[in-house]
């Protein structure tokens, strides 16, 4: 009882701690305007999803305390010390109808914490889900994130190296100073002022 008690409130405090972070980050959101749509689609996204695995957990975590303090535990542990003590007085005398009805209340009983538990599974599959499709989600986004910033890499790379071979051709095929030939005007000096 106690380590379920304590993994209902461990559970309990992480839905409560995951979604209070999820309210911020949406907040964190609205203050960046200038943050790109696709960006923002994502983290939306990203948030929606991890805000309801945060309430599932919140109510996984209930439920598994709910069970142990209404005294589910307490009463379906008891069920099969009552039908063996049924058993024995079945040898001595017939079932009463009393027996009877408390019998076909133990199956129903019995009945209700198997789905109570099947709701508990279903849940914890649904947040095992969730997870899966998040995890997915960030590794597209982020992947996609990369490509952008390779493509971007590499377009700069290859920018630079057209310069630097332009450069270098530049260098390499300076124009050679000419001769002066004989019809040519005579150099200016610049130390001269005009007459």
């Amino acid at each position: 009882m106690i380590i379920g008690l304590l993994l209902s409130a461990g559970l309990i405090l992480l839905g409560v701690g995951a979604g209070w972070g999820q309210i911020r980050l949406y907040r964190r959101l609205r203050e960046q305007p200038f943050l790109p749509a696709e960006d923002q689609r994502h983290y939306r996204a990203q948030g929606r999803r991890r805000l309801v695995i945060s309430a599932l957990l919140t109510i996984i975590g209930s439920m598994i305390g709910g069970y142990y303090l209404s005294g589910m535990d307490e009463r379906l542990v008891a069920i099969p010390e009552r039908q063996r003590q049924a058993a024995a007085q079945a040898g001595e005398h017939p079932p009463n109808p009393a027996q009877e009805a408390e019998a076909a209340a133990d199956r129903r009983f019995t009945r209700l914490v198997g789905y109570y538990w099947i709701a508990v599974i279903v849940l914890l599959g649904v947040v095992v889900m969730l997870a899966s499709i998040d995890v997915i989600a960030t590794r597209r986004y982020w992947m996609a994130r990369y490509r952008e910033l390779q493509a971007d890499h590499q377009a700069k790379l290859h920018r630079d190296l057209i310069i630097y071979r332009q450069r270098r051709l530049e260098k390499r095929f300076r124009p050679l100073p000419r001769s002066p030939s004989p019809g040519d005007p005579p150099p200016d000096d610049a130390g001269t002022p005009p007459a």
